[in-house]
């Protein structure tokens, strides 16, 4: 059970069912063993980016692709870059 008494500003402590407003809670933007939910990985590129490259897998197990820019070149470059 959460200990938070938000009336007198109290930490945040973290557990679940905590509803302490006070809680600013930053995204990691580090490197990280862990992993990242897709969706948390692709919102903290919004507005980050001049071109992109997108592979994935869906949850039914297809391929996902999807690119900002249509030179093949570009794409290769992007590759080689991020993986090189």
């Amino acid at each position: 059970m959460c200990k938070c008494t938000p009336s007198i500003r109290t930490p945040w402590c973290g557990k679940p069912g905590c509803g302490n407003p006070t809680a600013e809670i930053l995204q990691f933007k580090g490197e990280t063993k862990l992993p990242i939910d897709p969706d948390k990985a692709l919102q903290g590129a919004i507005g980050e980016l001049d071109k992109v490259l997108i592979i994935g897998i869906h949850k039914d197990g297809s391929p996902y692709y999807a690119a900002s820019t249509s030179d093949g070149w570009d794409l290769l470059w992007m590759v080689g870059i991020c993986f090189g």
